[in-house]
């Protein structure tokens, strides 16, 4: 998938108002309207609003809801790794809830040599959030990995 035509998950992060509101119900969250916790932000902001860059460290709890309807649950004060990719284009292997291990092949992208470059994970972990920032140029997007055991994933309440 190109990240041109990429559909963006929802985030949903501590503290933010919104309309929109993850909430917990046992196993599960609800996506209700109205008041709660973790208020829904705009996908491209999620870096600045959550993220020390510096650190590599979440500053507040982040819920991201996957296009395939798993919420990733991360809590405050976990490490993350960084990862830029650049290209003028980018083409995606890999989307946020994915588990990957460090050298799999997350994109590829083409240079203005026109050659395609390979990008292998830098860590092991679940891919918690890949942003896009768009009109960038070259195209640029940055994916976090989380380690395994500081995420949870959980589902949207049925019913």
């Amino acid at each position: 998938m190109s990240h041109g035509e990429y559909s963006f998950p929802r985030a949903f992060i501590q503290g933010e108002q919104d309309s929109w509101y993850l909430s917990p119900a046992g196993e599960c969250f609800n996506l209700v309207q109205g008041s709660g916790e973790c208020g829904e932000v705009i996908y491209e902001e999620v870096l600045s609003k959550a993220f020390d860059l510096a650190s590599s460290t979440l500053f507040k709890d982040l819920c991201i809801l996957t296009r395939k309807g798993v919420v990733l649950v991360a809590a405050e004060r976990t490490k993350v790794v960084l990862q830029e990719i650049s290209g003028l284009r980018i083409v995606l292997e890999a989307e946020e809830g994915d588990t990957v291990k460090e050298g799999d092949v997350i994109a590829y992208t083409l240079t203005s040599k026109g050659e395609t470059r390979i990008h292998r994970s830098m860590a092991s972990g679940i891919i918690l959030y890949i942003g896009c920032p768009p009109g960038s140029q070259p195209e640029k997007c940055i994916v976090v990995v989380a380690d395994e055991g500081s995420i949870r994933k959980r589902e949207l309440c049925r019913g």
